[in-house]
């Protein structure tokens, strides 16, 4: 009925039929230009099933990517809650670890009145030893802190000579424990940062090249590059591959 009201009033249709034996048929008809109407009927069996397998693919494409994307979302909370829990641990593990060196630097003060003349530049090399631990446990807290969120910045102006000697005079007895030389370069200008911030990143730095340096020596320097400071620390370790 469909088709002869197309007919008879001259209307272009088209539709699919699926017929009890599976067979998929396509109907399309129109008018002629000269009168009279035409109809086509062609068998798209093999075209239809094409269809039908694609969007089937397409479904299970789709489900395959949500459930990805769930397992990626745990995987990501769990990561999260991973990472914070590093980042307690790391605070506390700091916080507790300072305690002992706070002692020992008591005990060392005790010692140095007790001591002669000829104990008290050993006992003054101990103090510098636990001075220069407990600022790198003090960087491992800021970082921490930092990573939590719970640090934010506060620039001022820091000049770089004495704040880089400081450093260097802090990690020294590290690397005379290793027989190392430790040398300073030219240290001019100054910038405006964080000194707590720059003071954990250099020490990180300076206590990597005295970890990895077996012989030889590290040398801090500061050179200028157009209207800004670089800061150098070079050794004569195993350096760090390319990534």
């Amino acid at each position: 009925a469909k088709r002869l009201a197309h007919l008879r009033a001259g209307l272009e249709h088209s539709f699919e039929r699926q017929r009890r034996d599976g067979r998929v048929i396509k109907t399309v008809g129109g008018p002629m230009p000269g009168g009279g109407y035409v109809m086509s009927f062609t068998d798209i069996t093999g075209e239809a099933r094409m269809r039908e397998e694609l969007k089937r693919t397409l479904e299970e494409l789709e489900h395959r990517v949500a459930d990805r994307t769930q397992e990626l979302s745990a995987a990501n909370r769990r990561l999260a809650e991973a990472d914070r829990d590093k980042t307690r641990f790391l605070a506390a593990a700091s916080h507790d670890l300072l305690q002992p060196l706070h002692a020992a630097r008591l005990f060392t003060a005790a010692l140095e009145r007790e001591a002669g003349e000829g104990g008290k530049p050993l006992v003054g090399r101990v103090e510098e030893s636990i001075r220069a631990a407990e600022d790198l446990l003090r960087a491992l807290l800021d970082i921490s802190r930092l990573d939590a969120g719970g640090v934010t910045p506060q620039p001022e102006p820091v000049a770089l000579a004495p704040f880089l000697t400081g450093l260097a005079e802090s990690i020294r007895p590290l690397a005379a424990q290793k027989g190392l030389a430790l040398r300073l370069g030219p240290l001019p200008g100054s910038v405006r940062t964080d000194p707590g911030l720059l003071r954990s990143i250099m020490q990180n730095f300076l206590t990597n090249a005295v970890r990895y340096t077996e012989s030889g020596g590290i040398v801090i320097g500061v050179r200028r590059r157009g209207a800004m400071w670089r800061i150098d620390v070079i050794d004569s370790g195993v350096g760090i591959e390319e990534g």
